[in-house]
C-alpha cells in the first residue's frame, strides 16, 4: 500500500515538475503496490475461515474486490468531468493514506495475535 501511496504522490510530483520519467517510476510503484497487496489482503481475508468455508470466503472476497475495481474507474473518471487530473490523483492518494492507516488498525500485530 505504500507503494502505491508513493506511486499516486510521484503522478503529482511529475504533473508539477515536468519530468517524464517519474511518469514511468509511479507507474512501475504503483503496479508494485497492487501485485504486492492483493495476495496479501487475499491471505488475511481468508486467515480466520474455517477450511470447509474458504471457497465461499473466496467468491466473496473477489466479487467484492470486482466490484469495487468496477466502481472506482466509474467514480475516477466521472470526477475528471468535474474536475482536474491533479484533484483526481490527490483523491487516489488520499483513499490510499486513509486505507493505509485503516490496515496499520486493524491488522497491527497484537490485534493479529488475538485472531489466532
Amino acid at each position: 500500500m505504500l507503494s502505491g501511496l508513493l506511486g499516486y504522490a510521484l503522478l503529482i510530483v511529475t504533473r508539477i515538475s515536468g519530468i517524464s520519467f517519474l511518469f514511468y517510476l509511479s507507474g512501475a510503484l504503483c503496479g508494485l503496490g497492487s501485485g504486492v497487496a492483493l495476495p496479501t489482503m487475499t491471505a488475511l481475508a481468508i486467515r480466520g475461515v474455517p477450511a470447509h468455508r474458504r471457497g465461499a470466503a473466496m467468491g466473496i472476497y473477489y466479487t467484492h474486490v470486482e466490484v469495487a475495481l468496477a466502481l472506482g474507474t466509474f467514480i475516477w473518471g466521472a470526477m475528471i468531468d468535474h474536475v482536474n487530473y491533479d484533484a483526481v490523483y490527490a483523491g487516489a492518494a488520499l483513499c490510499c493514506l486513509i486505507s493505509c492507516v485503516l490496515a496499520f488498525g486493524f491488522f497491527n500485530k497484537k490485534s493479529l495475535m488475538r485472531r489466532m
